[in-house]
């Protein structure tokens, strides 16, 4: 996911990668191939299917409240939330990357 990760933050309008994990079964099912986008700065993305970068670790959860420039993501089997930000400064937590075609 990193690389595909780099190449979509470095331009590319798009890109695919292979869901590994089940945390958002049915929505992703394991082994899914997920096709990706960078989120555009004024989209709303509550409700929406997201891949970020949390803490060095990447995950693929669902946009579960949305503020100006953070949401909090979850998962949809067992409901871990993380609270990141998504436009604007870099720290451990990386931009969003929405499912193309949304």
């Amino acid at each position: 996911m990193a690389s595909v990760a780099n190449r979509l933050a470095d331009g590319a309008a798009e890109d695919w990668f292979i869901a590994m994990g089940t945390s958002m079964r049915p929505t992703v099912r394991a082994v899914q191939r997920v096709h990706l986008r960078p989120v555009r700065a004024t989209e709303t993305l509550l409700d929406e299917v997201v891949l970020v970068r949390v803490d060095g670790r990447w995950w693929l959860h669902r946009v579960v409240e949305e503020r100006s420039s953070r949401v909090l993501v979850a998962g949809q089997r067992h409901g871990q939330r993380m609270d990141i930000a998504v436009r604007g400064g870099r720290s451990s937590h990386s931009p969003a990357f929405a499912p193309a075609g949304t």
